[in-house]
């Protein structure tokens, strides 16, 4: 598992929200259960963000009630309800950092060796150094965690603050432990049994930039990101038929000409032609498998006007949709016979 972790210039007030602006944009990951690696019907989902100053990490939490009596700094919180995150600042995978917050607010912050034969140190740090808030919404059965590490309390990273492109280790956790008895063990990154501590199951926090901040010396770095973005964006929204360069740039927040210029100089192919491309791909899929007609397959691959979609169709394949479903038909049957 990889996260691109964003850099915001903005400054970040700690209150709890993850509706501002800055969360918004930050990708979330879906945490699911620990063991199995199946959803859980109680969603959460963990988010990060970073500045020069501070590794932000926020938390999303539906829930059916809440178990959390402890308000101590370095209280065993994880007897009760609790969101945590492990970073592991120089990836040895040996030593990282583990931070606790429950929905009152308490928070636990310890260093952790780990021999990974078996054997956990856990050292419990003497000030409280995390800034953090929740909110609760008791009507919508819901809580958000937010908070934020002083880089200052990274000890082993070859960098502080990151630098663009370094790669951290992390996972990100949440104990539902309401009043009930089956406890609920989610992770981001599940560790096949119940026990967080399985550094090898850590994934990588990547610390990257947002496109609008990038300068000179990490142009590769946005360009790596910016064209794996936009072909997940592509293939999550080809069927919409707004879909074109100037939605892309409003989505990445650069004008359409130099997104154009990115994607074409590290592809070699034009951003239409990746909408094409994946619309046409997704259209030979329901020629093969379906009896609509070539019409009603235009419009579900997000095509306004049928004869667009035949002449993008036949100028990557050299057939027509219907020419295409004819010869693949005749195929199947000879394979068949």
């Amino acid at each position: 598992m990889r996260y691109k972790c964003r850099k915001i210039s903005d400054k970040l007030i700690i209150n709890g929200n993850l509706r501002k602006v800055q969360w918004e944009a930050a990708e979330g990951i879906l945490l699911v259960d620990t063991v199995t690696g199946v959803e859980n019907h109680n969603q959460t989902i963990a988010k990060f963000l970073w500045d020069d100053t501070f590794l932000y990490v926020g938390f999303y939490c539906k829930y059916e009630q809440i178990n959390a009596t402890m308000s101590g700094f370095n209280e065993k919180l994880y007897e009760e309800d609790v969101v945590e995150v492990f970073i592991d600042d120089n990836s040895d995978r040996r030593t990282y950092m583990e931070i606790e917050v429950n929905p009152l607010n308490a928070v636990l912050h310890y260093y952790i060796h780990n021999d990974l034969a078996g054997t956990i140190s856990q050292y419990a740090r003497v000030n409280n150094n995390i800034i953090s808030a929740v909110i609760q919404d008791q009507e919508e059965k819901e809580f958000m965690v937010e908070f934020a590490i002083p880089f200052t309390e990274f000890i082993t990273a070859s960098s502080i603050p990151p630098e663009i492109g370094d790669i951290w280790l992390f996972n990100a956790y949440r104990i539902n432990n309401s009043l009930r008895d089956d406890v609920e063990y989610l992770a981001c990154s599940p560790t096949g049994m119940i026990n967080f501590h399985i550094p090898n199951c850590f994934g990588e926090l990547v610390f990257c930039s947002c496109a609008c901040e990038l300068n000179l010396p990490q142009q590769e770095m946005q360009k790596y990101f910016i064209e794996e973005d936009i072909n997940q964006y592509i293939r999550e929204n080809y069927f919409n038929p707004d879909l074109n360069v100037s939605m892309l740039g409003e989505t990445f927040h650069l004008t359409p000409a130099y997104l154009s210029k990115i994607y074409k100089s590290e592809t070699g192919n034009s951003l239409l032609y990746a909408i094409n491309s994946i619309r046409i791909e997704a259209s030979k899929k329901l020629l093969d498998e379906t009896d609509l007609s070539v019409n009603q397959i235009s419009k579900l691959v997000g095509y306004l006007y049928c004869n667009a979609f035949i002449r993008f169709f036949k100028k990557q394949t050299g057939l027509t949709p219907g020419q295409y479903k004819i010869l693949n038909k005749k195929q199947n049957k000879t394979i068949d016979e």
